[in-house]
């Protein structure tokens, strides 16, 4: 059995799920296997198995809610999600897991703060959108370490997730990105289909673009890499593989229904320009100023003893937390946008 090789781990800024629960066992990590459960067999000391096992099942579980996601899967295996060291191992501590003395002392000297994760009441929620034409204002408007509750394809169907906003952000933009090059996933498109069909079954359309695949009537596309044709059923995953918009009328045209699937180059996408970040966030104030009553260039001064407008827009405005709201109320200032 080897151990991990510390320095080297403790140099890493994150870890994903699977090197996590290895080097927090006492094991150095294995490249990404096809089989986890049939990895962790092959660990020879039972403590050590045991150990691994627990911290990856429990992770797996835990992650987005107790433990904040760093960094999405770069191939759809849930194992390939990344966490922040430091975080990770304050989770493990939390769940009763003995922590290595050289990971302990890592935990204590990183800089990077552990995040709190608010109450699902108080939380933001942002629902699975198949054909985003931009990143919701009112995303783009947090701060982007607050924890945001998403619903999204990361190849684990769209049970809510609980993310930083800047993750949900990245997705939504890739998503974006994708769906203008004329690929969508086979969930996006079977959604989109039902949505243009006055609410159809997703599931039956899911069903029916299968069932066309193993007729050879309408190609799903592997999607990593070159996009290539899956060759056989059991290789689809339906929030994953994806399909070409051509391919989809292409079917449709075919069996006969007179339909128009929407064109991967439509000027909602080709001429959405992303509103940059802080003008969000100067936007969002505004619109509590005006929703509170005021005019925003003739502010009522604050009166002695008692809150101003500021810090009345503050608390209807919890999204923007410490001084992002400052930073964005003085550029404001700064315009004289509000005064």
């Amino acid at each position: 059995m080897e151990t991990p090789n510390y320095p080297k781990w403790a140099k890493r800024e994150k870890w994903t799920l699977w090197e996590a629960a290895y080097v927090v066992g006492g094991i150095e990590p294995v490249r990404e296997p096809k089989d986890p459960q049939s990895a962790i067999d092959m660990i020879a000391e039972p403590e050590t198995r045991e150990r691994v096992r627990e911290l990856y099942e429990q992770s797996k579980d835990a992650r987005g809610t107790t433990l904040p996601i760093a960094e999405a899967s770069r191939t759809g295996w849930v194992g390939n999600k990344r966490v922040n060291p430091a975080q990770y191992i304050e989770w493990a501590k939390s769940r009763g897991f003995e922590i290595p003395p050289e990971l302990a002392a890592m935990a204590s000297q990183s800089p990077v703060r552990t995040a709190q994760m608010p109450q699902d009441a108080d939380m933001p929620e942002f629902p699975f959108e198949p054909r985003p034409l931009a990143v919701p204002a009112n995303l783009l408007a947090l701060d982007p370490e607050t924890i945001v509750k998403f619903a999204g394809n990361d190849g684990e169907g769209q049970s809510p997730s609980h993310e930083r906003a800047e993750n949900v952000v990245a997705k939504i933009e890739a998503q974006i990105k994708r769906q203008s090059e004329g690929y969508f996933t086979v969930n996006e498109a079977a959604q989109i289909l039902a949505d243009m069909r006055d609410g159809a079954d997703v599931g039956d359309l899911i069903r029916q673009m299968r069932r066309a695949f193993e007729e050879g009537t309408l190609q799903i596309r592997e999607w990593r890499g070159l996009k290539l044709p899956h060759s056989d059923a059991t290789e689809i995953s339906v929030f994953l593989s994806l399909v070409k918009a051509a391919d989809i009328k292409t079917w449709l045209s075919g069996a006969g229904v007179d339909e128009e699937f929407p064109n991967s180059g439509d000027d909602a996408i080709q001429n959405s320009v992303p509103i940059p970040r802080q003008r969000h966030q100067e936007e969002a104030i505004l619109r509590v100023i005006d929703e509170l009553g005021y005019l925003a260039k003739a502010l009522p001064k604050s009166k002695p003893g008692k809150k101003g407008v500021k810090a009345e827009v503050r608390a209807n405005l919890r999204c923007l937390l410490g001084t992002v709201f400052d930073k964005a109320w003085q550029r404001l200032r700064d315009r004289h946008e509000i005064i």
